[in-house]
């Protein structure tokens, strides 16, 4: 004991700074020469294990869309010089730490390795991107009718916007003709990058990043003005038939026609007359397109027929009974009329 002075047992010349688990670090020993010894010595050899107590942690985010790249909003180790793996499976791992660009809810994989801790056990969290919301509506158009079609392709964003560099897309289909209204209606819609040709088919539509709602205006077709009626009476001596205006007619193709004999009440039979006197027909014209005319008015003017009665002259001796008397009216058959039995009553001829 003492022979070799204080023998001290250290770690082998240029290996006193190695401290990383798989150094090649040995020890040897330091003692005091004695010329009554031959020493050898045989070096140990120092191992560094892996320490346990590293560990990882992540924090998610929640975005809107924006048409950039989203990802974890924080991501460490707990020890120095450990080095991030990611993963959106669980199973294959790489440095590179994911973005996501769409919609939807994505969950991230971490864990850290480092050279002197063994890997961690592996964290988690989501990365969230909303649906960006967006409202838009047709826009409402009015004319008089004029036979044309009534379209507005025209559209206005209501709520929100699109993610900058890109366009919303409308295409919109109402068209009325006719008299009245419809929904402007919305055929589809897209958003693509800003400037796209709206011919272009094959662009990428973005809209399954949105929450998209619209509502429809109208489109109105009033009734024009300009619409007019005519009517022509006549006039007709009594024979005993029925007669009517001889025309009613309205200006715009697809009227009907409105007859009334007081100017209140209106049906879409032409009145006739067959009594003697002036009947006043008043007639107006309704349409589809058109506003209702103004009722105009003919008269239907039947005069009496001019009847002559002749009574036969007759005799007898004085102080008998009256004969019977006769006579006849004129039936002017050379007109093709006849005076209907009766039209006059019963004909009685007397003296007077």
């Amino acid at each position: 004991e003492g022979d070799l002075g204080k023998v001290s047992y250290v770690r082998a010349a240029g290996d006193e700074n190695k401290n990383n688990v798989g150094d090649e670090i040995r020890l040897t020993a330091e003692y005091t020469e004695n010329p009554n010894y031959t020493v050898e010595i045989v070096p140990g050899m120092l191992t560094i294990v892996a320490a346990g107590d590293n560990g990882v942690s992540a924090e998610g985010q929640t975005v809107t869309y924006d048409g950039t790249g989203h990802g974890l909003k924080r991501a460490e180790a707990l020890k120095e010089g450990s080095t991030l793996w990611y993963s959106t499976d669980n199973k294959e791992f790489s440095e590179t730490a994911p973005l996501f660009t769409e919609a939807g809810s994505y969950t991230v994989y971490v864990k850290a390795k480092n050279p002197n801790y063994a890997d961690t056990d592996t964290a988690e969290a989501t990365v969230e991107i909303k649906k960006r919301g967006l409202e838009f509506k047709t826009l409402k158009k009015e004319k008089d009718y004029d036979g044309t079609p009534l379209t507005n392709p025209a559209f206005e964003v209501t709520k929100g916007d699109t993610a900058p560099g890109q366009e919303l897309q409308v295409y919109v289909s109402g068209s009325i003709t006719e008299a009245g209204r419809t929904a402007n209606t919305v055929s589809s819609y897209r958003v693509v990058a800003a400037g796209t040709d709206a011919a272009d088919e094959k662009a990428k539509d973005y809209k399954s990043n949105y929450e998209i709602r619209y509502t429809e205006e109208e489109l109105i077709v009033n009734l024009a003005a300009g619409n007019r009626v005519t009517a022509e009476g006549q006039t007709v001596e009594y024979d005993g038939k029925a007669y009517g205006l001889i025309s009613a007619s309205a200006e715009k193709e697809g009227s009907t026609l409105l007859y009334s004999t007081n100017g209140t009440e209106y049906s879409e039979t032409a009145p006739t007359f067959t009594e003697a006197g002036t009947h006043t027909v008043y007639v107006k014209a309704t349409n589809p397109n058109y506003k209702e005319t103004e009722a105009v008015s003919a008269a239907v003017v039947i005069r009496p027929r001019n009847v002559t009665i002749t009574v036969n002259s007759a005799s007898k001796t004085y102080g008998t009974k009256d004969p019977e008397f006769t006579g006849n009216y004129d039936d002017l058959v050379s007109s093709g009329a006849v005076v209907k039995e009766g039209d006059l009553g019963k004909v009685d001829r007397k003296s007077t």
